[in-house]
């Protein structure tokens, strides 16, 4: 993994927050993260092991992986970096800038990827929005590839909570439990 761009980082803000309803961010019914490693080491996933997903959702009412893989720049684009399409839906999230440049045309898009099956969604960085721009068509996932994205999903975001806590030094700032609770509450919805 790489360092992010400013750009990629504000994809991905996006991103988790379009896993709030509109109405009230405390009620997600879908739960996403960045970064997700996908596999353990005893693990096979169609060929896939050992990869990051560059964000990964649940939709607990839809029973639905959605993964996405971020290219900000036409570099990145056609870099040689893995795409991990391993979800019941797909995406390749780009920029506006990128959209606008290539005429809006969604094959140019699904011929570099290789897969049509993959949604396209445009993220306008600037006002923080998502629209679709081609859907996916939806893949079935074998029992045994769903349970291996929800624990890998589950690892992620317990290693993040985990990496958060700990860069604010809970034990050292905090004297007691209702400090603690103070702090949690205010902690940002993505946890």
């Amino acid at each position: 993994m790489c360092l992010r761009t400013f750009e990629t980082l504000r994809v991905e803000e996006c991103l988790s927050n379009s896993c709030f309803t509109d109405s009230n961010k405390s009620l997600a019914t879908v739960y996403g993260c960045t970064e997700v490693k996908i596999g353990f080491a005893s693990d096979k996933i169609e060929g896939h092991n050992k990869e990051f997903v560059d964000f990964m959702s649940y939709d607990r009412k839809a029973d639905i992986f959605r993964c996405y893989e971020i290219k900000t720049s036409e570099q990145d684009l056609k870099s040689n970096a893995k795409l991990s399409f391993v979800g019941h839906l797909n995406y390749l999230v780009i920029t506006k800038k990128m959209w606008v440049y290539h005429r809006t045309d969604t094959r140019y898009f699904t011929d570099i990827i290789g897969d049509d099956r993959v949604g396209i969604i445009v993220c306008d960085t600037d006002a923080g929005t998502l629209s679709t721009a081609k859907k996916p068509t939806k893949i079935y996932l074998p029992d045994k590839n769903y349970n291996i994205l929800k624990d890998s999903l589950v690892r992620t975001l317990f290693y993040k909570y985990n990496k958060a806590l700990s860069e604010l030094q809970i034990s050292r700032r905090f004297k007691t439990e209702d400090d603690v609770r103070k702090m949690i509450d205010s902690l940002p919805n993505e946890f």
